[in-house]
């Protein structure tokens, strides 16, 4: 299906959510997806039922503070009116790492919620996104975000922070209760202004959940 046409099924809406399979790129580390059949059609049963086993982190996910911050909030705490609003897409293709300089020259003033694309269309995204460095945000971009009043930040790599600098940059953002948004796709949107809605899975006293992301371009304009 073309974007144009999804685009008019959808209300304009466009779901940028990186989907959950057995072959969904993780964390080093972290638990590889399983989904196993308990019950099916084609063993004779009369329902479908199966179990999925995942990590919280995988795919499209929401980072609370409690996954770095000490007795943070979980996820079921998190102010849902953050995650519904105006976003800023900025192109970052093939940046190494983003700097609070490089924000400062394209954040537009009195956006709350942005968006960070670091890969090149072409890109193979699972290739792309375990591959090191970590194309992300360095500590002072984090502050810069915080300082400029930032509510929700977005990407479509594994993690939010460059791997030097991982549990800093992840503390300074969700120390100020910072909705973090990791492996978004982003990579058939352009630069501008969109309306976004994040739906993170409702998991008492967890530090993540996988989330569902959706967006569609805004007709506002912000000076």
């Amino acid at each position: 299906m073309e974007l144009n046409e999804l685009q008019a099924q959808t209300n304009g809406y466009i779901d940028i959510t990186i989907p959950v399979s057995v072959t969904t790129p993780v964390w080093p580390g972290d638990p590889l997806p399983e989904l196993n059949l308990i019950c099916s059609h084609e063993n004779g049963d009369r329902f479908q039922l199966s179990q999925l086993s995942i990590g919280l982190h995988t795919g499209t996910h929401v980072d609370a503070p409690l996954h770095f911050i000490p007795g943070g909030k979980g996820i079921e705490k998190l102010d849902i009116r953050k995650m519904m609003g105006l976003a800023q897409l900025i192109d970052f293709s093939g940046v190494t790492e983003i700097t609070s300089e490089m924000l400062e020259d394209r954040l537009i003033e009195g956006v709350q919620r942005v968006l960070l694309r670091t890969f090149y269309q072409y890109e193979n995204r699972d290739l792309t996104a375990v591959k090191k460095p970590y194309r992300a945000l360095n500590e002072n971009a984090a502050r810069f975000l915080v300082k400029s009043g930032v509510v929700l930040c977005g990407i479509d790599g594994m993690t939010i922070a460059i791997e030097s600098q991982l549990e800093p940059v992840h503390q300074i953002l969700l120390k100020e209760e910072i909705v973090i948004v990791e492996n978004l796709s982003l990579s058939e949107l352009t630069e501008g202004l969109y309306e976004i809605i994040v739906l993170p899975m409702l998991i008492h006293h967890a530090e993540a959940a996988p989330a569902r992301v959706l967006v569609k371009k805004s007709l506002q304009q912000l000076l």
